[in-house]
């Protein structure tokens, strides 16, 4: 297993933090039976990359009061994403 921190993002003017969350996971797949992203609660580019590279999503049962002002956001994205893949 292995867990990838979205600190390794240090510049977001300069690095695509989607881009470089999938060519993570894409290198550690074929090392890892499981990986755990964890994107933190914002609805961001991180979220989105992590959400396409997923086979399972978790998302927190008891949101916090900022989990709740990004939902709609997050449920777009996965509802775009699925609508992608389907």
């Amino acid at each position: 297993m292995s867990l990838i921190s979205c600190q390794k993002i240090l510049d977001s003017r300069i690095l695509n933090a989607g881009v470089v969350i999938r060519n993570e996971l894409k290198a550690l797949m074929p090392k890892y039976e499981n990986i755990i992203v964890d994107a933190g609660g914002a609805a961001s580019e991180v979220l989105r990359a992590a959400m396409t590279m997923a086979d399972i999503l978790i998302l927190p049962p008891m949101p916090s009061s900022f989990d709740i002002g990004s939902i709609n956001i997050l449920l777009n994205y996965a509802a775009n994403f699925v609508s992608i893949i389907a």
